[in-house]
């Protein structure tokens, strides 16, 4: 098949950008025709390895700007040119919102990626400082954006609570759960340094909750324990700061390299990702593969396809995320076999390749082939 793939950036280095170069990847290798239109691409980028045989194309142009309301109408305009870019393809296959607009501009049968629904989760949750201007507005908002996507055929999305979220959005459109995928390129080393290290690969934005570790970890005295964040964010001065009061040591890394990651999966002794309203997650799948003792929130969408041998809490309840760590520090051996049961089902299920399989499949549905 003749694919086009549209994302809003190929900028960021984890999540939906992954999720999309593996997709490219694993079609090109199968014998299809990729393109990719995006509104920016970051030069050199950290996939370009799985894109080289990619026809990209891209607007140059940054897609949020600090204004709300200037940033709708920009939104318009940028997919609208964003299609003027676009050849003649079998399926138009859109990632995430904004990029989904795309659909009102082309004739392409589409299929849309949804991995969240756009500005339902400032309207779901209570009035406040931060949502006081999009929660009134989500209606209008809705009806818009109902308009401008109402020729997609169908909706891919990670799991079921966000296959019930979308529905509610988008009641007439056909949706699919597919799941994502995660696979380790590198086999890890257990490496022992006499420390605890508890690892974190998220962005520190409030959703992900990373003060939560800092918290429970603060409650236990007496462990030597570090704890390790990979990836930038909004929160990351307020965690730093939280974490010197209460004597938590931890490690910013920022951004790194897949090198650098599989460095502090060979190191690490726990991972845990305890999010909020969090769809899939990469992060804790690739964990359970590099069989490390995981925690899990929940309200992690990984829980649809994970065995109850993997820990859980609620969301925000840190004194059980303290409880838990500390469970799993003193008898990591209690948790290997539910590491062993999972690891099994990621690298039978959710492979990068088999995800591409169920998306090839709703191209050719969508394209009626």
């Amino acid at each position: 098949m003749d694919i086009a793939l549209a994302q809003p950036e190929l900028i960021y280095p984890r999540g939906a950008e992954k999720q999309l170069s593996k997709l490219a990847y694993n079609l090109i290798r199968k014998g299809h025709s990729v393109s990719i239109y995006t509104f920016e691409k970051s030069e050199p980028y950290i996939f370009d390895n799985l894109l080289d045989n990619c026809n990209i194309q891209q607007l140059k142009k940054p897609w949020k700007t600090g204004n709300l309301f200037l940033n709708y109408p920009r939104w318009y305009r940028m997919c609208k040119d964003l299609v003027k870019l676009m050849g003649n393809h079998e399926v138009l296959n859109c990632h995430n919102f904004p990029v989904s607009w795309t659909s009102n501009f082309t004739k392409l049968p589409t299929v849309w990626m949804c991995n969240e629904p756009p500005g339902l989760y400032s309207y779901m949750q209570p009035l406040s400082r931060k949502n006081i201007f999009k929660k009134p507005l989500y209606p209008l908002f809705s009806s818009f954006d109902k308009r401008m996507v109402r020729r997609i055929r169908r909706i891919a999305c990670l799991d079921s609570r966000m296959k019930a979220l979308i529905t509610g959005a988008y009641p007439k459109i056909p949706i699919t759960i597919t799941g994502s995928a995660a696979e380790l390129e590198k086999k890890i080393k257990h490496e022992d340094n006499g420390v605890t290290d508890i690892l974190l690969v998220a962005a520190l934005d409030p959703h992900k909750r990373p003060t939560d570790i800092i918290e429970a970890v603060g409650r236990l005295k007496g462990d030597k324990i570090r704890v390790h964040y990979v990836g930038e964010g909004e929160l990351k001065e307020k965690v730093k700061a939280r974490a010197v009061e209460l004597g938590v040591d931890a490690v910013f890394h920022g951004n790194v390299s897949d090198e650098k990651l599989f460095d502090l999966y060979s190191i690490a002794d726990l991972a845990v990702f305890v999010p909020e309203a969090q769809p899939w997650g990469i992060f804790p799948l690739e964990a359970i593969l590099a069989e490390i003792p995981t925690v899990i929130s929940d309200e992690c969408g990984v829980r649809d396809v994970l065995t109850r041998s993997i820990p859980v809490v609620k969301t925000g309840d840190t004194a059980a995320l303290a409880e838990k760590i500390s469970n799993m520090i003193d008898a990591p051996d209690d948790y290997r076999e539910g590491i062993s049961e999972n690891k099994k089902i990621i690298e039978k299920n959710y492979s990068w390749e088999a995800y591409s399989e169920k998306m090839l499949a709703l191209f050719k549905e969508a394209a009626g082939g």
